[in-house]
């Protein structure tokens, strides 16, 4: 069985005009001789583009096609979560060797742009950085442990918008800013960074450790569910992406680890863990 997409970009507006004896009918109207009408990808409405519009349906489309390809071809089981670990951050990046599943991102999506467009228009964009490749999550009864890696050396904490993490503590887009209930990483110093929770605007302090294209963070557990029991949540890393703007910058700018609006999902064994 095949299914067969059409109207990736297609975003034009093609103007016809009703010839000699003939007629027809535009948005509802009759036409007559010589009048104009447009077909396809006439408007905003009536597009049959999948390709994300800034200023107009967004990401819409796409996340339909996505979801709609993953009902007709299915999706790979979900990875399960290894044993619990305590992560020390005193220690070198080995001790994630075995930690599992590994959540991967595209290498190579931080390429700077300068092109001519049409007319006179000209893109550039220059916000790529860190270009995320890895991550990964541990736990113990204490903390949650979130690892990144990154394709090339980390650029320095004090950069603008360096690595955040958001995490979507209760799995509801309802909640929080864009679904995400907790930010990590807004005020970043040498070895500490904050946890701001949206609900109620207080900020925490975390450690982190970062060398060379790696980096790690250790949360409490308490922030992220109950501490005796299943931990389930997602989460999302951006890089040079600021967060007073749109979530569809996350297309755009910087770095998104997964793409877009999409998340990782991280779920613990359903058996209680003390």
């Amino acid at each position: 069985q095949f299914a067969f997409i059409d109207g990736w970009n297609e975003w034009v507006a093609q103007r016809f005009t009703v010839g000699a004896g003939q007629g027809g009918a535009f948005l509802g109207k009759a036409l007559k001789p010589g009048e104009t009408f447009f077909v396809d990808a006439y408007n905003e409405e009536y597009s049959r583009d999948i390709q994300p519009m800034k200023g107009g349906y967004g990401d819409n489309y796409y996340l339909q096609l996505v979801a709609a390809m993953r009902r007709f071809k299915g999706v790979r089981p979900q990875g399960a979560a290894s044993p619990a670990k305590a992560i020390r951050l005193t220690s070198d990046f080995k001790q994630w060797a075995e930690v599992t599943p590994e959540y991967r991102d595209a290498e190579g999506d931080t390429v700077h742009r300068d092109f001519r467009g049409w007319g006179t228009l000209h893109y550039k964009n220059e916000t790529g950085r860190n270009d995320i490749t890895t991550a990964k999550v541990a736990r113990d009864d204490a903390n949650v442990t979130f690892y990144v890696k990154t394709a090339a050396p980390l650029t320095p904490h004090t950069d603008p918008n360096w690595m955040l993490l958001l995490i979507d503590t209760d799995q509801d887009a309802a909640t929080g800013w864009n679904g995400y209930d907790l930010i990590v990483g807004e005020k970043v110093g040498a070895g500490t960074t904050s946890v701001r929770r949206v609900s109620d605007g207080k900020v925490f302090q975390a450690r982190y450790r970062a060398a060379g294209s790696e980096m790690m963070i250790a949360l409490p557990r308490s922030l992220l569910g109950d501490p005796g029991g299943r931990l389930a949540f997602d989460f999302h890393w951006v890089d040079n992406v600021p967060l007073t703007g749109s979530i569809l910058d996350f297309w755009t700018q910087g770095d998104s680890a997964p793409d877009g609006r999409f998340n990782y999902r991280y779920e613990s064994s359903p058996r209680t863990e003390r």
